[in-house]
C-alpha cells in the first residue's frame, strides 16, 4: 500500500463577478470542492477583485480567492477536476507551499484574520448619525479662534499686489478674423458689404 504524502498547497481561484455580491456563497462552493478530496483548509479568503486582462468565459471582470490547504498529493487530480466541472469557478491554479515558512504561514494567518474582521464590519449595519459623534460639538470655540486662516486663501489675495502693472493690465482685444469654414476670397466680400 503506497504511503499518503501530505502536502501544504496554495490555490488561486478565479471566480465570476457575481461572486463579489456573493462572498459568502463562493467562499463555501470552493469550501466544498476541497472538503470533498479531503483537504484541511488552512486559510481560505477573497484575495482580489480585478478587472482581467482578457475575458475568461465571456467575462471582464473577476474575484479571486486565495487558499492555503493540506492535501494528499493524489487528491489534487480530483480538486481539479471539481474545479474545471463547476460552472462557478473559471479559472484555478494550485501549487505547492514548499515556500511558505512558518513566519509566512503566520503572517498569512494575520491577514486571514483582518479579512476576516473588516468582513464582519462591514456586515454590520452603519450607527445612526445620532450614535456618531459630531466633530463640530466636540471643539471648543477657542480651538476653533485660534486655528490660522487657510493658505491659499491668504496667497490669493497677495497674488495681484506681487504681479507688475504690465502683467495685471488686460491684453489688447483682438478684431475677428474670418471664421474657418468661410475661404480667404469670401472674407473680404463679407467685409466690403458691411462697408457699404
Amino acid at each position: 500500500m503506497s504511503k499518503k504524502r501530505i502536502d501544504l498547497y496554495e490555490g488561486l481561484f478565479l471566480m465570476g463577478p457575481e461572486a463579489s455580491s456573493d462572498l459568502p456563497g463562493a467562499l463555501a462552493h470552493v469550501q466544498e470542492i476541497l472538503k470533498r478530496a479531503d483537504a484541511e483548509v488552512l486559510i481560505l479568503r477573497k484575495w482580489d477583485e480585478r478587472r482581467l486582462s482578457y475575458p475568461v468565459n465571456r467575462q471582464k471582470r473577476g474575484v479571486y480567492l486565495l487558499a492555503y490547504y493540506k492535501v494528499d498529493r493524489s487528491r489534487m487530480v480530483g480538486i481539479e477536476r471539481d474545479c474545471n466541472l463547476s460552472e462557478k469557478v473559471a479559472r484555478m491554479m494550485s501549487i505547492r507551499a514548499d515556500h511558505m515558512g512558518e513566519a509566512e504561514m503566520k503572517l498569512a494567518y494575520e491577514d486571514d484574520e483582518k479579512a476576516k474582521t473588516e468582513a464582519a464590519l462591514r456586515a454590520k449595519p452603519e450607527t445612526t448619525d445620532e450614535k456618531a459623534p459630531d466633530s463640530t460639538k466636540d471643539k471648543p470655540a477657542e480651538e476653533s479662534a485660534k486655528k490660522p486662516a487657510d493658505k491659499p486663501v491668504v496667497e490669493s489675495a497677495k497674488k495681484p499686489a506681487d504681479k507688475p502693472a504690465e502683467e495685471s493690465e488686460p491684453a489688447a482685444v483682438k478684431a475677428p478674423s474670418a471664421p474657418e469654414n468661410q475661404s480667404p476670397d469670401e472674407a473680404p466680400a463679407a467685409k466690403s458689404a458691411d462697408a457699404s
